[in-house]
């Protein structure tokens, strides 16, 4: 006798459609799914209807969410990028949807006749036709965006995802010449190092890049599982109850991974993406939360606590991944430990209980944000990953 096949979750998506939509573009510094998996199945509580994370980045814990069949998935993140990769990932369309869509796309890719700006910078990585087409893309998919249509919106969402990763990169079908795939490199070093290289810029059809990152990615049916009910905005994590004023003391459980000080130089990193979409790193960087001193970074750890403390009920559970970081101190170097700092300002609002802190050692090239091992007595020392797991309880009399 054969036993009946177990059918998906309401909203659940399977694993293999969540590794193929993980590689819906990179992004500097973001948790692995396999982390963030492991995570959900160790502290995910046993009532979790609504999710949150603050730092969503590329989207990839709102998709172990959906994996996990959370019903109500929420993100936020100041990086435009970050948002269009985190709503594409949650809305989970399949490739036969978006095939009509890019062909659409290609007939009025054709008849436009804009002539954009090319910047040298950018000319440095893609060639001026090439630019030009994703420029001309871009905007016919904000127009999109903007449409009362949702499911124009959903494969505009998807399609401008799909260009951001193909963007930049090293694979067959990135738009430039061969470089860094999570973070788009300095002009300078580029051109120098493609000189030397002698790296030629290639000739790309835009749309046919897109198309084949689609077929690496999305699943080829046309039948998705249902959504959750879900939000991805724009917005800081120290204006988390601005951002989402519906969820005081709704959410469930919270697991992010905030900035480890100013380790990451996140808007630089995504330089090249940002002008795509009509931005300019040097304007929008101060949004970010990025800085290298321990003294700003603890008011503001503090200021993000009790957003969480306001978001979170009684008994939810935060969990958060902080990586230790070299301080970049010519005269005494040392090392900072951003969980421990994150740790003292959640105790600080008297409603968090710290149940847990996990310390794991891996090595250099296995860390999410690639630290570079000290050497000391010929012997390296490794920088640590910190997971903090907190409860959220009654404030203490």
């Amino acid at each position: 006798m054969t036993r009946p096949r177990r059918l998906a979750r309401l909203g659940s998506i399977s694993k293999i459609d969540a590794d193929a939509l993980d590689r819906l573009g990179a992004r500097s510094a973001s948790l692995p799914l396999r982390v963030t998996r492991r995570l959900f199945k160790k502290f995910k509580p046993r009532r979790a209807d609504v999710f949150l994370d603050p730092f969503c980045g590329k989207g990839t814990s709102l998709l172990a969410a959906r994996e996990a069949d959370i019903r109500s998935i929420y993100g936020c993140d100041v990086g435009p990028d970050a948002i269009i990769f985190s709503g594409s990932r949650i809305r989970s369309l399949g490739l036969a949807a978006l095939r009509p869509y890019l062909e659409d796309l290609r007939r009025r890719l054709a008849a436009s006749t804009s002539v954009p700006r090319i910047p040298s910078k950018v000319r440095v990585f893609l060639l001026p036709r090439v630019a030009r087409d994703a420029v001309v893309l871009r905007k016919a998919l904000a127009r999109d965006l903007m449409s009362n249509d949702r499911a124009q919106r959903d494969l505009a969402m998807t399609t401008m995802a799909l260009l951001l990763a193909v963007l930049h990169g090293h694979a067959e079908h990135s738009l430039s010449l061969p470089c860094a795939h999570s973070f788009a490199m300095a002009p300078g070093y580029v051109q120098k190092y493609a000189g030397d290289a002698q790296l030629r810029r290639p000739r790309r059809d835009v749309l046919a890049s897109i198309e084949a990152k689609a077929l690496s990615c999305l699943t080829v049916s046309n039948v998705a599982p249902p959504r959750p009910t879900w939000q991805v905005r724009q917005g800081s994590a120290l204006s988390l109850l601005k951002v989402f004023p519906r969820l005081k003391n709704k959410v469930d459980f919270i697991l992010t991974s905030p900035p480890y000080l100013s380790a990451q130089t996140y808007a630089k990193d995504a330089w090249l993406r940002l002008w795509l979409l009509g931005h300019d790193y040097r304007e929008i960087r101060p949004t970010y939360l990025e800085t290298g001193s321990v003294t700003k970074y603890s008011a503001e750890m503090n200021n993000w606590a009790h957003q969480c403390a306001g978001a979170l009920r009684i008994g939810g559970r935060l969990v958060v991944v902080a990586g230790d970081v070299r301080s970049k101190s010519v005269v005494k170097p040392r090392t900072i430990r951003t969980a421990d700092l994150i740790a003292a300002q959640l105790r600080l609002t008297g409603v968090f209980r710290i149940d847990q802190m996990i310390v794991q050692r891996p090595r250099s090239s296995r860390r999410y944000l690639n630290g570079i091992p000290s050497v000391r007595k010929k012997r390296p020392s490794f920088l640590a990953e910190r997971v903090i797991v907190a409860t959220r309880i009654k404030r203490r009399s």
